[in-house]
């Protein structure tokens, strides 16, 4: 025999349990669990918000007998399954769930022809037992006093037979066995036929509950297979009760099922005036004290599941037995008690293997309810909502499994949780299809809706080559990768960027979103080694002036999961620079702007603010090539770049004087072809064209200034831009074309060389082709729509346009659709970046 132990936690809060085995002598019960080791006591466990633990033992060693006690901070749903193999195959299973302390309980006890029943008692501490047996009739078969149980011991035994408590008890078959304990102890009843095992729960003496739902009873014929329903009443009180039991259909009709002639000899029952031999649904069970009454349902007619509820006018003992027999063979039983009624509950789940789970649910009201229903995984992750709740009409029961609540759970663990406006009754049913067993296992009160797995983080994808001289549609899908994430440390001050080179061929670079409260930063990477590299400024008391500055961190990292890799730049020596820069501010007015530094690998750099002609950095030892970046307050052009106006070399300190360079006017007029003007927001470009240019297999922390941009007027088409004399010059246009498409012209710049004095230059833009839409669908690779990628689309293959490069972008919907406007074209590139994870 093997025991499983099923711990699952209901709330959103996270808890412990341990696990501790006592046999029957008050001993460790030593026992292997796989994954947990060999031991008696195992824990503390972590159960966290909504996770389900399922623990086997490995069934070595000797048989014997023994108890369970587990212990948590918090309510957890706690049950067992002790299973029986016979040369290692599957027997029998029986589901028992905690059994609460009690000093005085009654069980119902069946030992007619083929049948046994048992009892476990398990002593907190030392007790003095009573043992009661009664007839069906009430009337005393047995009894036994003073049987001492010391504390923590365990003792199992059956109530008839050789070597049960009462091996000679004269005319009993059936009836009930009362215990009273001098210290509350828990038990449970095991019931017996042949190799099956069913279990049912004990019932406290001072119960004072009058009201019962038994969510799942069956009864009929499909096939050579039979059901049949037992149910079994018992009075607890001292005086006679009226017990009245109302049995129906899943459609909440009468399901007429027990012969109520049988109720005159049946446990002392009496017939509630109804007439011999009526199949009634609904009859009443008249019991004096301690007479119990056993109901079998006759087994005839069509296979059906059904409810039963009973009250009663004094405190009863209700439990149900559905048996299932093959050719009127018996096979197997479980055993169920009363279902109280509660709104949010929680069940346990296992198909895995052989098993499978149900869920009976039962709506005792006299209103509708609509049932939501969701399912956990073992890790506490939500795997799935009904998107349609179960509507349940007064009086309606549904049975169904979890395969058929969410087609496709096979092989799953976790757990099913289950919320109502209205309360209602519900057991779990767990069964192992070869060879067919049953047991059922109660639902525990409490839900957590799960937590919402951290989706599988996307890749950016790019296609090329696609013609979009009609109305196109290109779908996509994204490829899951992996988080490469962690923190920047050390003496660092702001972090301005992270990457991942691959150091596979080509290698790739990979940007990270970063958090630059707390310089945590994830990357989005697939499986691979990958050098990291940190753009960053380091702390100083001084703000002013900070460099930038690269950090490669040491060794490489290798992915092939997610991946947390902290990283830590180390500390550098910063040197204080002052100096001035003279000349006049060809842009008008006082000389600001920003003087940058950077070495020769781009790998260190800075800024430094010019204010009066008068600027401080701070920066590394080194030499520096320096550049001038000018702003304009107002006016046609908006900046001014002059790229290596001279070198600056810091080695214990440094000073730096520097002066504007002279400047030529570039001037004329864009015009396009069959239209006049340019739209509004056009603007003009002069870049200087011996600015280095890092390769993908370099990483510039440090940027250069050698660029200059103006407007355009959109009425005449005229610009004026000043740049730096004698520099060598490359320029472009770009244009608005849509509301988010534009184009560059000439595609690869037009070079201007060196201008030693002013120049006009014109440029004449081609007539563009009319626009066409791409559209389609971004998808993960389970087919989901993702929503919040973002599309673009650029070509330099625009349609009698020649030297025209097109770039425009879009955004998906909530449902992974986008719809791009683009101007005909062929060999369009797209690039489609799903929304970065953030850290």
């Amino acid at each position: 025999m093997r025991t499983t132990f099923i711990i699952f936690n209901p709330t959103g809060v996270p808890d412990t349990a341990t696990i501790r085995l006592t046999d029957n002598d008050a001993q460790p019960f030593v026992v292997t669990i796989p994954g947990l080791g060999t031991n008696s006591s195992f824990g503390p466990l972590t159960i966290g918000p909504g996770q389900t633990k399922i623990y086997q033992t490995d069934g070595a060693g000797a048989l014997k007998p023994g108890a369970a006690r587990v212990e948590s901070q918090r309510p957890l749903g706690v049950s067992a399954i002790f299973t029986m193999y016979i040369n290692g195959a599957f027997t029998t299973q029986a589901g028992v769930g905690s059994s609460e302390l009690m000093t005085n309980f009654v069980l119902p006890v069946d030992a007619s022809s083929g049948f046994n029943t048992g009892v476990a008692i398990f002593a907190q501490q030392t007790t003095s037992l009573t043992y009661t047996l009664r007839r069906l009739d009430g009337t005393v078969a047995g009894t036994k006093e003073n049987v001492q149980l010391q504390s923590q011991k365990h003792v199992a035994t059956f109530v008839a037979g050789g070597d049960g408590l009462f091996p000679n008890a004269a005319n009993f078959t059936r009836g009930t066995l009362e215990v009273t304990a001098t210290n509350a102890v828990a038990a449970v009843v095991l019931r017996q036929n042949g190799a099956a095992l069913s279990t049912l729960p004990v019932v406290a003496k001072d119960s004072s509950t009058t009201d019962f739902n038994l969510p799942q009873i069956a009864n009929g014929v499909a096939g050579s297979l039979s059901m049949k329903t037992t149910f079994i009443l018992f009075n607890l009180s001292d005086t006679e009760v009226i017990a009245e039991v109302s049995i129906k259909k899943p459609n909440g009709t009468q399901f007429p099922i027990v012969r109520t002639d049988n109720l005159a000899t049946v446990g002392g029952a009496q017939p509630a005036g109804l007439p011999a031999q009526v199949i009634a649904s609904d009859f009443a069970v008249h019991m004096k004290p301690g007479v119990s009454a056993f109901i079998t349902s006759t087994g005839a007619g069509d296979l059906s599941a059904g409810s039963a509820q009973v009250q009663s006018d004094a405190p009863i003992g209700v439990s149900a037995i559905y048996t299932l027999y093959d050719n009127n063979v018996f096979q197997t039983e479980a055993g169920v008690g009363d279902s109280p009624m509660t709104t949010d509950f929680t069940l346990p789940v296992d198909n895995s293997g052989a098993s499978s789970t149900s869920v009976a649910l039962f709506n005792p009201n006299d209103f509708p309810v609509n049932v939501s229903v969701w399912r956990n995984d073992e890790n506490g992750a939500s795997a799935g909502t009904l998107t349609t709740p179960i509507t349940l009409q007064p009086f309606q029961q549904t049975a169904k499994s979890l395969t058929e609540l969410f087609p496709g759970a096979t092989n799953v663990r976790g757990s099913m949780g289950i919320s109502s406006p209205g309360a209602i009754s519900a057991v779990a049913v767990l069964t192992n299809s070869a060879p067919l067993s049953y047991t059922t296992l109660p639902v525990v009160q409490g839900n957590f809706e799960g937590t919402v797995p951290a989706a599988a983080p996307l890749l950016s994808k790019q296609r090329s080559g696609i013609a979009a001289t009609t109305n196109a549609t290109v779908n996509e899908t994204l490829s899951p990768g992996f988080r490469l994430s962690g923190t920047v440390g050390g003496p660092v001050g702001n972090v301005s960027s992270v990457t991942a080179r691959s150091t596979a061929a080509g290698g790739l670079v990979y940007g990270a979103a970063v958090d630059f409260q707390t310089n945590k930063y994830v990357i989005v990477v697939p499986a691979g080694t990958y050098e990291l590299n940190v753009c960053y400024s380091p702390a100083s008391q001084i703000p002013l002036g900070l460099p930038s500055l690269t950090y490669t961190a040491q060794p490489n990292v290798t992915v092939n999961a997610d991946t947390v890799r902290d990283l830590a730049v180390p500390a550098v020596t910063l040197r204080q620079v002052m100096g001035t820069v003279t000349g006049a501010n060809p842009l008008g007015g006082a000389l600001m702007g920003l003087l940058r530094f950077a070495s020769e690998d781009h790998r260190t750099g800075g800024n430094a603010t010019v204010a009066a002609g008068m600027f401080t950095a701070q920066l590394p030892d080194g030499t520096y090539t320096v550049d001038l970046a000018l702003t304009a307050f107002g006016g046609g052009q908006i900046s001014l770049g002059f790229y290596n106006i001279g070198t600056l070399t810091v080695s214990g300190g440094g000073a730096g004087n520097f002066a504007v360079p002279a400047t030529v006017q570039l001037s004329g007029i864009v015009s396009r072809a069959g239209a006049a003007g340019v739209p509004a927001n056009s603007m003009i470009f002069a870049s200087d064209t011996s600015v280095p240019v890092p390769t993908s297999a370099q990483l510039a922390c440090a940027s250069s200034a050698g660029g200059s941009m103006g407007s355009i007027d959109p009425g005449t088409g005229a610009y004026q831009l000043l740049v730096p004399q004698g520099r060598p010059l490359g320029s472009n246009l770009m244009m608005p074309v849509s509301q988010t498409g534009y184009v560059m012209f000439p595609a690869d710049g037009r070079n201007l060389g060196s201008l030693s004095a002013n120049r006009t230059e014109n440029y004449n833009v081609p007539a563009l082709p009319g626009m066409v839409t791409i559209s389609g669908k971004v998808t993960d690779n389970q087919g989901q729509g993702v929503a919040g990628v973002s599309v673009s689309a650029m070509s330099k293959q625009i349609t009698g346009a020649a030297q025209v490069y097109f770039i425009t972008g879009a955004e998906t919907d909530g449902s992974g659709n986008y719809t791009v406007q683009v101007l005909n074209g062929t060999n369009y590139d797209m690039m489609f970046a799903p929304p970065p994870p953030q850290p």
